[in-house]
């Protein structure tokens, strides 16, 4: 919710399109009435995916709202608005999942995922909607010097 009261929901929705094929998109849905009715609108296409299910993040600051998501192994995030620009993490080769976005009274965002399902975690900071400021260095918790 913003500060508007505004209602916001990410989720990907999962459609068979053939016997071994799914599309899994992911929509955004918006209401300004208390949730009495609502907007959809797709955010990114996954077609012929025989994935699990993927966990979202959001967060209201100064600006606006903020998702996090990922697609085809691809974590992004995007603020939420008429013409969506979706912002992938760097890509280091591996995998990225579990998008996790967070902003405060500034209006900084700070966007983290996961690579290689809970052993290395990578972050940015995001003062602009177009690159990390300031990129943290990588942790790789299979490692036991880190704590």
């Amino acid at each position: 919710m913003d500060a508007k009261g505004n209602m916001y929901v990410v989720y990907r929705n999962s459609v068979r399109t053939s016997p071994g094929s799914w599309d899994k998109d992911t929509f955004l849905m918006v209401s300004k009435d208390a949730g009495k009715s609502w907007s959809k609108t797709m955010v990114q296409k996954w077609e012929k995916c025989g994935c699990p299910g993927a966990l979202y993040s959001m967060a209201s600051g100064a600006d606006g709202v903020y998702m996090g998501f990922s697609t085809r192994g691809t974590s992004s995030f995007a603020k939420v608005g008429k013409n969506l620009k979706i912002n992938p993490a760097p890509s280091s080769g591996k995998s990225s999942t579990r998008p996790m976005v967070a902003t405060n009274k500034n209006g900084d965002v700070l966007f983290c995922w996961v690579e290689v399902q809970d052993v290395v975690w990578q972050w940015g900071e995001f003062l602009t909607m177009s690159k990390p400021t300031r990129s943290y260095p990588r942790i790789d918790r299979s490692r036991s010097d880190h704590r």
